[in-house]
């Protein structure tokens, strides 16, 4: 009288293989012996493939689930927890069974500040987009600590537009937040230290198109920056100097040197000249830059006016020298203290050649004058920035102090030229 049931496979006739439930029960006679079996079968081949297809689908969900890199959380239409990732039980402390259906409330994931974000974040599920906009907001760990999390959400809906599931998407973007702060921080550092140096600082192409300028460089050449932007170095360049300008950034270019400093000369946009002290050096090439150059450089036009002066004085000194000591050669009764002088004034002309700037010249003539003159009272003036003016830089003698100016028009060696 008992039930036997097995499940068997079997091969068609046209070699198809099927699963196949068979049933199989004995009658018997009223002394309990056997009479009859009856048998029964079922094809079930489609549903034990569903059964299996179901299976197999649930362990590769439940595989994607656990080993997803962000914290993945299902939750049901009334929002209480339906599945939960292990990454979500490392994001937020809880397990998946003490987080099965239970609110974000009773789990207590939002930090304090962030809940009257909450009622906005609601009124997103009423939209009809299946995708939200993602969410930045602070969240707690079980054990209290907060930390700044992104969530991605995603609403599924039925034939009628209920929710059947919302899906979101977390993870912890403190570090990340904390790096674009920091490097924001540094773009602002560059950006003052480039708009606000006193030196004029450029970045430019290989082709030698200036990409970016600082305010100095346009105060510099003279150009407003939107117009220095559309032309090259090339372009203002002094021609005597753009043949060793070019051959050096050539030579950056081909990695043959990593840069290179030169004096050269600027044509400002109002055709004077400026000269400058140029530092070039090279930036590699990226993925979104080929290779370009930094320059940066000095208005050097105040230090190139005095050498001029330096050396104009230094050449009226040695023709000076010169025309004295073709006096002293000629005269028959030179005596010993003329020797001296020579010796004195050639001193002073070798000084005068290693004198670094016009102060230092001027220590040196009037150290000499004292010598050469010792009985004199005499001032050495020079000619200031203004001409018409003359500034006292060195005097000797026992008469009273010279005036410390003295107007050019009241010198009758210069009125007379």
């Amino acid at each position: 009288g008992g039930l036997v049931h097995e499940d068997l496979q079997i091969q068609l006739p046209d070699g198809r293989v099927r699963t196949v439930e068979l049933y199989l029960h004995a009658e018997t006679d009223r002394h309990g012996r056997a009479r009859d079996l009856i048998l029964s079968a079922c094809d079930v081949t489609e549903v034990r493939q569903t059964r299996d297809d179901l299976v197999e689908q649930q362990r590769q969900h439940q595989f994607h689930l656990d080993n997803m890199p962000v914290a993945v959380i299902e939750w049901d239409s009334r929002l209480r927890v339906r599945d939960w990732s292990a990454s979500a039980e490392a994001l937020f402390g809880w397990t998946r069974d003490e987080a099965q259906g239970r609110s974000v409330s009773e789990l207590g994931l939002l930090a304090e500040s962030e809940r009257g974000n909450r009622q906005r974040w609601l009124r997103d599920l009423y939209s009809e987009a299946g995708i939200l906009p993602p969410v930045l907001c602070r969240c707690r760990h079980r054990d209290g600590r907060e930390r700044l999390v992104e969530t991605h959400r995603a609403i599924s809906r039925d034939g009628a537009g209920r929710i059947r599931s919302l899906l979101s998407f977390s993870q912890d973007v403190g570090v990340r937040e904390q790096s674009l702060q920091e490097l924001r921080a540094s773009e602002a550092r560059y950006r003052g230290v480039f708009d606000e140096a006193s030196v004029g600082v450029a970045l430019l192409d290989g082709q030698g198109h200036w990409l970016k300028v600082n305010r100095s460089l346009c105060k510099i050449v003279g150009y407003e920056e939107a117009e220095l932007l559309r032309l090259d170095f090339q372009t203002i360049t002094h021609p005597e100097d753009l043949a060793k300008d070019v051959d050096l950034a050539n030579r950056v270019l081909s990695g043959e040197i990593p840069g290179y400093q030169m004096e050269k000369r600027y044509l400002r946009k109002d055709g004077s000249l400026v000269w400058v002290l140029l530092h070039v050096g090279r930036i590699e090439a990226t993925a979104e830059m080929p290779v370009s150059f930094v320059s940066v450089i000095e208005d050097i036009s105040a230090r190139k006016a005095a050498e001029r002066r330096m050396q104009a004085l230094q050449s009226s000194l040695e023709k000076q020298v010169g025309e004295r000591t073709q006096e002293l050669r000629l005269s028959v009764t030179a005596s010993e203290q003329r020797n001296v002088e020579l010796a004195q004034i050639a001193e002073t002309t070798g000084l005068l050649a290693g004198a670094g700037d016009v102060d230092e010249a001027m220590r040196i003539v009037g150290r000499s004058c004292r010598t050469l003159f010792p009985l004199a009272d005499a001032a050495l003036y020079l000619a200031t920035e203004a001409p018409e003016r003359l500034q006292l830089r060195e005097h000797w003698g026992q008469g009273p102090r010279p005036a410390e100016s003295l107007l050019a028009d009241h010198c009758w060696g210069l009125r007379r030229g």
